[in-house]
C-alpha cells in the first residue's frame, strides 16, 4: 500500500528518533516482560533472546496484544522502525543496570 504516514521530525529541534524509541522501550519493557512470563510455561525459564525475539514477533504482528499496548501508549517509534533482537537485548540490558 501507499499510505502517507506522519513522521518525526529529525535533527536539533526535536529529539532524536532513537533517543525518543529507547526512552518509550524503557516505558514500554516491564509490561512486555509481565505478558511474556504469563505466557510461558511453568517448566520454562525466562531467557533474554527468547523474550527479545517474542518483542519483535509481537510487534510485527498488529493484531498482537504487544502491538496494541504499544498503539495505545503512542509508541510509534518503536512499531516504524521494526528494531531487531539485538536492539531490545541491549535495550534490556541498560533497563536491568540501573
Amino acid at each position: 500500500m501507499n499510505d502517507l504516514e506522519l513522521r518525526s521530525k529529525r535533527g536539533k529541534g526535536a529529539k532524536l528518533v532513537r533517543v525518543l524509541a529507547r526512552e518509550q522501550a524503557q516505558v514500554l519493557l516491564p509490561t512486555l516482560k509481565s505478558i511474556y512470563q504469563k505466557k510461558l510455561a511453568r517448566h520454562q525459564p525466562f531467557r533474554s533472546g527468547a523474550f527479545c525475539s517474542w518483542i519483535t514477533n509481537q510487534l510485527s504482528d498488529h493484531r498482537s496484544t504487544a502491538s496494541r499496548l504499544t498503539n495505545q501508549h503512542g509508541f510509534d517509534e518503536l512499531i516504524n522502525a521494526c528494531y531487531a533482537k539485538r536492539w531490545w537485548q541491549d535495550q534490556l540490558h541498560k533497563l536491568q543496570s540501573y
